[in-house]
């Protein structure tokens, strides 16, 4: 029992060990942290969708996955994994309409910029 709680209590104290590390990382490089976590974001989502399609064509058949809704979502998804391309507070593509974070925290009249801002 007492090495069940040892081991634990060591867990407990990598993972606050890793929070400090984060949160002084932030503070000393917000512009480096903003734009890793905008990256971090952007994959993540470009996989989502790519998974969402994929489940989709799935179900529904290859011939009838690409409708209105599918398209724009396959379009995301080459956006966000193409290596030439990198997530700067813009729209996407120009057609798309999926704004990131940071433009719209702007957008909606907060005091923050872009990551393209404070470089």
């Amino acid at each position: 029992m007492k090495e069940g709680y040892q081991k634990e209590k060591e867990k407990m104290y990598r993972i606050e060990k890793f929070l400090v590390t984060v949160s002084s990382h932030y503070r000393d490089y917000p512009v480096d942290y903003r734009a890793v976590v905008i990256e971090l974001l952007g994959k993540a989502s470009a996989l989502y969708f790519g998974r969402i399609q994929q489940l989709e064509s799935e179900q529904v058949g290859s011939a009838e996955a690409h409708d209105e809704i599918s398209e724009p979502i396959s379009n995301m998804g080459k956006t966000a994994l193409s290596p030439n391309l990198s997530f700067q507070g813009t729209l996407l593509m120009q057609s798309d309409h999926f704004l990131l974070p940071s433009s719209i925290e702007y957008y909606e009249g907060r005091d923050f910029g872009s990551v393209q801002d404070e470089i």
